[in-house]
This record gives C-alpha cells, structure tokens and sequence, in this order.
C-alpha cells in the first residue's frame, strides 16, 4: 500500500511574507501619520493682528479661523505633569456667545502665550473704548 504524502506550508516563506507585507504596510502607514503630524507642526500658528487673533492649523488641509478679541470670553491653559516638566501644554480660548473652544495644543511656554493673548485683549478693549 501507499503512503500518503503530506505537504505543509513553509515557515520561512510565512515569515518572510509577515515581515515583507505586514511591516512594509505598518511603516507606510507610521510614515503617512508622521508626515501629517509634521505638517501639522509646521502649519500650525496664533499670529495676533489689530483686532483679531489668527490661529492656522492643518497638516494636508489648512483651516484657518479668525478670533475677534471682542469675543474671547476666557483664556486658560491645560498642562500635564510631563507638561510642565518639558514646558508644553494647551492653550484654551473660550468664546463668549457660542462657548466655542479653540484648542491651541502642544504650545511651548503655554503661560507666556495666555498672557500675551490676555494683554492683547486689555489693550484691544481699551482702544475700543477711547
């Protein structure tokens, strides 16, 4: 009688499979999220005009949104302990009518931004009312 004959797959060509398809992919998609957090860093900014603020931000989209002062209802700042340590946190502003929140995030020295946003706003009020 005959002997059957039984085939398997083979280890190394898993493996080799595994490695090549299953890593390349995972790379590919860590190198698209990073490039996007790059341009995220790179396009993201408060510049501070007459009347307004200006906060840009996006990575392969950029929104743009103009913050009058007159508007701005409160400015905060939110900091985790590692945070603190390396000196980043997040920038809050609230707006007064649609308690809308612009979150300016990863911001180095976010207390020295919140004064500058603050005294930009004193000042914008008392032009506004001589």
């Amino acid at each position: 009688m005959q002997q059957e004959k039984q085939y398997r797959q083979s280890k190394n060509a898993i493996l080799i499979n595994y490695i090549i398809y299953r890593w390349i992919i995972a790379a590919f998609t860590c190198g698209i999220l990073a490039l996007h957090d790059w341009l995220n860093f790179r396009n993201t900014k408060l510049t501070f005009e007459k009347n307004f603020i200006v906060y840009v931000t996006g990575g392969f989209t950029t929104r743009s949104q103009e913050i009058p002062y007159e508007d701005i209802m409160s400015v905060n700042v939110d900091q985790s302990i590692i945070g603190q340590w390396f000196n980043y946190g997040t920038l809050n502003i609230v707006m007064k009518e649609s308690r809308d929140l612009v979150a300016f995030k990863f911001i180095h020295d976010p207390e020295t931004v919140r004064k500058s946003v603050q005294e930009t706003y004193v000042r914008s009020m008392k032009m506004k009312m001589s």
